[in-house]
């Protein structure tokens, strides 16, 4: 009986990670849209008010931008080892967009 119990907690809490990390991973694709729709074109006011919607909603996916030229435009939620150093703040980066292209 104690074993049964224990298989449907296992399984029950890999169903809600499962569920969580399909979650996350639309947030940060949504996060992702929005600031890419920022950076192609001008967006209206009404626009921008929701692109400020969406940045401000996320409160833990670490988030670097980078302009052109590898300077930091904004970041947050990124691990206390990194610092506030901007080398290690550009190669996070570099490591955060070597993992998305593969």
């Amino acid at each position: 009986m104690m074993t049964l119990v224990v298989v449907a907690i296992v399984i029950a809490s890999t169903m809600v990670v499962n569920y969580l990390k399909k979650d996350e991973v639309k947030r940060v694709d949504i996060l992702v849209k929005a600031i890419k729709f920022q950076q192609d074109m001008t967006p209206s006011l009404e626009v921008q008010e929701l692109l400020l919607a969406i940045y401000s909603s996320n409160t833990t996916i670490p988030m670097i931008i980078l302009d052109k030229n590898d300077q930091i435009i904004e970041y947050k939620h990124l691990p206390k080892e990194i610092g506030n150093d901007s080398q290690n703040i550009i190669a996070e980066a570099k490591k955060m967009e070597k993992n998305i292209l593969q």
